[in-house]
């Protein structure tokens, strides 16, 4: 929080619309500004992370760059949402480097956000075509709600943005040493002890879920074969069939899955083996736990979302895999009926009442 004496430097007459933060930005971005009760304006309505109002999507799909006087000069905020209009969202310094976290939901009666931060509190009402937000909390000097402008990050600062928030993720878990040498060049934790200070939101369902069924995924499940796919073939009713391939993209085993609403849980169920994930979207994280492991309760370990190559091969790798149990369950079925055939031919041969 910012002291009273700081704080008051980045304000100029009252009289004047905006206040000019200095920066090293080329565009100076104000901060703080007294409200204009006069000049109305139109907050947009996030009726969820998939809202058609004006500019409510493109708010959520890219960063945007504001002076929030938090004492960090120009930060940016990059938000995750996953369903329900919660999420959880990354504040990063003008160096692209994640400075702080936490978790925020959109309240659409009030059109108000709600960014919940280690025991800090803002509310933010966004309008995106004028854009501004109006800020309220207690870690303020001030009371009520004062006006910010912001504007939507470059796309050079958006791959930035991206790759450091990738790397935060990534960089929060110990790596742990299994007996998988080859890992495909890529370094996936697996097993980690959780946090449990740390919260995480799992998926719960609805679309959030229905993507995760789309992609293929990438994991160390430290089952014995290394980095290998999930690919879930979703049927109906929370149900389905699952397959795991290794890094050749062979198929090794298949099991069926039902995602349990109540406990936000997906259990997997393969030759009597029964898997249990809590599945976090936004953190590319899945916490497990099974009696085939030799730790007790849940562990964490990330995943990732295979690429479009990977997902071609994945897919026709699992139809070559259904054609061929097809095959071989018609050849079954076509050598019971010939012996079938051929055992009744014997028997009426024996009792002498068979025609040929």
């Amino acid at each position: 929080m910012l002291d009273k004496e700081t704080f008051q430097k980045n304000y100029k007459n009252k009289n004047e619309n905006y206040v000019k933060v200095e920066s090293n930005e080329d565009d100076f971005l104000k901060s703080g500004i007294e409200i204009n009760k006069d000049k109305k304006v139109k907050y947009t309505n996030f009726d969820g992370y998939q809202s058609q109002s004006a500019g409510g999507a493109y708010f959520f799909q890219y960063a945007s760059k504001i002076n929030d006087l938090r004492g960090d000069g120009i930060v940016f905020y990059r938000f995750d949402p996953t369903i329900d209009n919660k999420g959880i969202y990354y504040r990063l310094n003008k160096d692209h480097k994640v400075i702080s976290t936490g978790s925020f939901k959109y309240k659409k009666d009030k059109k108000v956000f709600e960014l919940n931060e280690n025991n800090q509190k803002f509310l933010w009402k966004v309008s995106t075509v004028g854009l501004i937000i109006d800020i309220k909390s207690k870690v303020y000097d001030y009371k009520g709600y004062r006006r910010y402008q912001f504007v939507t990050a470059s796309p050079d600062e958006q791959h930035k943005i991206n790759s450091s928030v990738k790397n935060y993720e990534e960089n929060k878990y110990v790596k742990v040493e299994t007996k998988q040498n080859d890992i495909n060049d890529v370094s996936l934790k697996s097993g980690i002890e959780i946090n449990k200070k740390k919260k995480v939101k799992y998926t719960k369902g609805g679309y959030d879920l229905g993507y995760f069924y789309l992609k293929a995924h990438k994991i160390n499940d430290l089952r014995g074969d290394g980095i290998v796919y999930y690919k879930f073939d979703h049927k109906i009713d929370n149900i389905g069939r699952y397959y795991r391939l290794n890094k050749d993209h062979k198929v090794v085993s298949i099991g069926d899955f039902e995602f349990k609403n109540k406990k936000r849980i997906l259990v997997l169920n393969e030759d009597n083996q029964q898997f249990f994930w809590k599945i976090s979207i936004p953190s590319q994280i899945a916490d497990i736990k099974s009696k085939e492991y030799d730790y007790e309760g849940y562990k964490r370990y990330q995943f990732v979302e295979t690429t479009a190559e990977e997902q071609d091969k994945i897919n026709s790798s699992i139809k070559n895999y259904k054609d061929n149990n097809q095959l071989l369950v018609f050849r079954c079925a076509l050598l019971l009926i010939t012996w079938h055939r051929t055992e009744t031919y014997d028997l009426c041969r024996t009792f002498g009442n068979c025609k040929k």
